[in-house]
């Protein structure tokens, strides 16, 4: 009956805010999902993009009004690209099974949308940027952090430890983890782990699975590399398929499964040992 009645004020609340503009509808559902479980869900502001909206994630947690670093961290960041908002759904209704479930020793962090102008516009870019490939990493030359959500997100990163990141974007149907930078030397150290929990994962959300270069393309700059790259954190990838209502079920279930069942502790091997640059793989400039 709680669930019933749970998703029964997210249908209302999506429906009142339908007419205005799509993220204004998506603040509408997480002041709904917060005022639900108040003892559950903080909402808070990562910070001001280029255009000064307030870029908004839920903490979820036993202690939500608090950043509690005894607590194993878990982040997860939808829609880098304004173009793949089904992934916002996902984070919505991962928010929904969290504030359901026993939050138990974890701290979670979401961001329903990162790219608020290109949300908007069901376009690409933010500001005739590409957010994911504005972060550092082992083989970016060019300048990062051009927008300030990137580097609100970056920020974050420094302020608070997190285990794992599951960064979503779409429509593949398949589970990355690193790297995914411009190189043949695409293994890691980590790499026999990441195998293991990517086909654990896959498995749930009913995809393939593979490193991000080898199964995707190359391409310099991505979040899911920085997590890692930065501070070790267990990063994949989710390539969703379509953001149909199965999918979403699937993919929800996948990241619970990812951040129940991943080393606690980031990992200590994260350094890239490869050749940047390597031929055979090109950066993909998609509109």
């Amino acid at each position: 009956m709680l669930r019933k009645n749970l998703f029964l004020i997210f249908f209302l609340i999506f429906s009142v805010a339908s007419a205005a503009s799509r993220y204004d509808s998506i603040i509408s559902q997480m002041n709904a999902i917060q005022k639900f479980a108040p003892d559950k869900v903080a909402l808070l502001s990562l910070g001001e993009n280029n255009d000064k909206s307030q870029i908004l994630m839920f903490r979820i947690s036993n202690t939500p009004n608090i950043m509690d670093y005894n607590k194993i961290g878990m982040l997860t960041v939808a829609t880098h690209h304004g173009n793949e908002g089904e992934t916002t759904n996902i984070v919505l209704n991962l928010a929904k099974e969290l504030i359901l479930a026993d939050l138990g020793n974890y701290e979670y962090y979401l961001i329903p949308v990162l790219n608020i102008p290109g949300y908007n516009k069901n376009i690409r870019t933010e500001n005739g940027y590409d957010p994911n490939r504005d972060y550092p990493g082992p083989c970016k030359k060019s300048t990062s952090f051009y927008l300030k959500s990137t580097k609100a997100l970056a920020n974050l990163l420094s302020l608070r430890s997190f285990s794992a990141s599951a960064t979503l974007h779409g429509f593949i149907g398949i589970i990355a983890y690193p790297w995914g930078i411009i190189t043949k030397d695409t293994k890691t150290k980590d790499d026999p782990y990441y195998v293991t929990i990517s086909e654990r994962v896959a498995a749930i959300a009913k995809y393939d699975y593979g490193n991000s270069t080898d199964a995707i393309y190359g391409a310099n700059g991505c979040f899911e590399d920085f997590a890692y790259w930065y501070k070790g954190i267990w990063s994949l990838l989710f390539e969703i398929r379509d953001g149909s209502q199965t999918d979403v079920y699937n993919n929800t279930r996948a990241i619970l499964e990812f951040f129940r069942s991943v080393n606690y502790t980031p990992s200590m091997n994260y350094d890239f040992i490869g050749i940047c640059g390597s031929s055979g793989y090109r950066d993909f400039k998609l509109e």
